[in-house]
């Protein structure tokens, strides 16, 4: 029903890394470490595909291996609406596919992975969006073009933005609180229930807006552009920011930036873009703020020059931390 106004994303991934690492384990067993959700055994083709590192398990199981280590490393927070699955997903598909090309398998290509890592979560979680991945795969900054039909694809500009340029005018920070991770009150739910496709369409609008506008280095309208986008989203979300974070919302707009909550909102993380000077005093208001209550941070301003990324023949790493209007 979407592919009338050509649906849009603007993503800008923030260099948080998340980094996979693939060692040998005993044989017919695989093991998933992480930092976040601990440790988990595994005997194909039993895969423990309900719990927390399930979407591990799921890639391990597609690609068929055992007799495998996974150690998952991330710096973004848990459930911080940075798209850290995602990016998980991303960075052990690329490192399994960059092994298994070694022994002769074929190698995948960055749509390959995106398209791949979406497929997997979409079959675990319903009603996935290709952006989080997307991201992760490619780093740095884009609008995305999604083409839904009789087959899954999309389209990527580079908006060809200088990103020690955009790194003065881009704030965010975690609320301290993860995200309730409550998918029936996601926009794509809501929809479903109202049928509003035209609240759909200026979501996808006001993306197209902002991405246009960071291409263009006018960083006022990029600010209106998302300030608009989460206007859109407010009308059709339930507390889409908690009370306890409308101070945070609050101080960007009296600055003139935009604002929003990344992911589906209810707590996790918020992030602003706007002039410099403004992102500058915002940034000193977000500490202030998030000191107080001695909960959150504000994340270092640095954006991930690149996404997906080969450091040693079995150990890949991929940008976390996605800023998405959709």
């Amino acid at each position: 029903m979407c592919r009338h106004w050509e649906p849009c994303t603007t993503t800008i991934a923030l260099d948080l890394r998340t980094t996979v690492e693939l060692s040998r384990y005993t044989r017919e067993k695989i093991l998933v470490e992480s930092s976040a959700f601990g440790t988990e055994e595994a005997t194909p083709p039993t895969l423990p595909l309900s719990g927390p590192l399930g979407l591990i398990f799921a890639v391990v199981g597609y690609f068929g291996v055992h007799g495998l280590r996974v150690v998952i490393e991330a710096t973004a927070p848990v459930r911080s609406g940075m798209g850290g699955s995602g990016t998980a997903t991303v960075a052990t598909i690329g490192a399994l596919a960059k092994l298994l090309a070694r022994a002769g398998g074929r190698d995948y290509d960055r749509r390959e992975i995106v398209l791949l890592a979406h497929h997997l979560e979409d079959s675990l979680h319903a009603n996935t969006g290709l952006q989080d991945q997307a991201s992760a795969t490619y780093g740095g900054v884009h609008l995305w073009r999604w083409n839904y039909s009789d087959r899954l694809d999309f389209d990527v500009d580079s908006l060809l933005v200088d990103p020690a340029e955009l790194e003065s005018h881009v704030l965010a920070a975690y609320s301290g609180k993860p995200h309730t991770g409550n998918r029936s009150g996601s926009v794509l739910e809501r929809f479903k229930r109202t049928g509003d496709l035209e609240k759909m369409r200026q979501i996808s609008l006001h993306a197209r807006r902002l991405g246009e506008a960071i291409r263009d280095h006018d960083y006022r309208a990029a600010g209106r552009a998302l300030f608009e986008e989460f206007e859109v989203r407010s009308e059709m979300m339930d507390q889409i920011v908690p009370d306890e974070d409308r101070m945070l919302v609050t101080s960007a707009r009296d600055l003139g930036c935009g604002v929003r909550f990344a992911g589906r909102g209810g707590g996790g993380s918020i992030w602003a873009i706007g002039e410099a000077d403004a992102i500058t005093s915002l940034s000193a208001e977000w500490t202030s703020i998030l000191s107080r209550r001695e909960a959150g941070f504000v994340f270092p301003r640095r954006i991930a020059r690149e996404g997906l990324h080969v450091t040693e023949p079995t150990r890949l790493q991929a940008g976390s931390g996605t800023l998405k209007p959709r």
